[in-house]
């Protein structure tokens, strides 16, 4: 006599031929992907202005991991309503979670904090250096810390140094102001077109408005 297969075990033999990518969310492969347009997300907004190559760069890429998360979680739904059981289900809030945190820190501009604070001692020797020789333009390294430069000036006291940038007519950088941030003197440097913020003591981060 012929012994036919409960229902049972059809549904669980069909379920275990289905390829296992469809019941779970993205893991741990997609997300350590995921971290390097984040960091180049962060890396762009880690100068006094944006880095626009950067940026385009990564939102590009985030936009279509963004398109594979969607795939993933809806097959992932799909495949949890018909198997109930579901591997890795701890990931499902990974993306989210990663998301929430750097529009967090891109909020706080903690990406130019920290840069600037990685690199802050060697401006301070610079500043130092630079007020010794008097005003004008004077000659520094090309970098000091984590930030290229191209021109230094003090006048009457301050120093502003200008940090490269990628797109032509951006000009931007810090400014050592003793005077505070109502006191930067430049005849090429007209304090009204610029955006000065505080960065902590003396120092601050100005962006130029053409």
């Amino acid at each position: 006599m012929a012994v036919t297969e409960g229902s049972g075990g059809r549904a669980a033999a069909v379920a275990d031929r289905e390829p296992t990518l469809t019941y779970r969310p993205p893991g741990r492969l997609y997300h350590s992907v995921l971290l390097v347009p984040v960091i180049l997300l962060l890396y762009a907004f880690s100068s006094p202005t944006v880095h626009l190559f950067a940026l385009l760069l990564s939102l590009w890429t985030l936009g279509c991991m963004a398109v594979v998360w969607v795939v993933r979680m809806s097959l992932f739904l799909w495949g949890s309503r018909r198997r109930g059981a579901v591997e890795g289900r701890r990931w499902a809030v990974a993306g989210p979670v990663v998301a929430l945190l750097t529009s967090m820190a891109l909020n706080a501009e903690l990406p130019l904090e920290a840069r600037w604070m990685m690199s802050r001692a060697d401006f301070d020797v610079a500043a130092a250096a630079a007020l010794e020789g008097g005003d004008g333009r004077t000659e520094l390294p090309d970098r000091l810390g984590w930030y290229e430069l191209t021109d230094v000036e003090v006048v009457g006291g301050q120093v502003v140094f200008d940090v490269r940038t990628v797109m032509p007519g951006e000009d931007s950088g810090f400014a050592y102001l003793p005077g505070g941030m109502s006191d930067i003197d430049s005849p090429t440097r007209p304090l009204p077109r610029y955006l000065l913020r505080p960065l902590g003591g003396d120092w601050y981060a100005w962006s130029y408005i053409w």
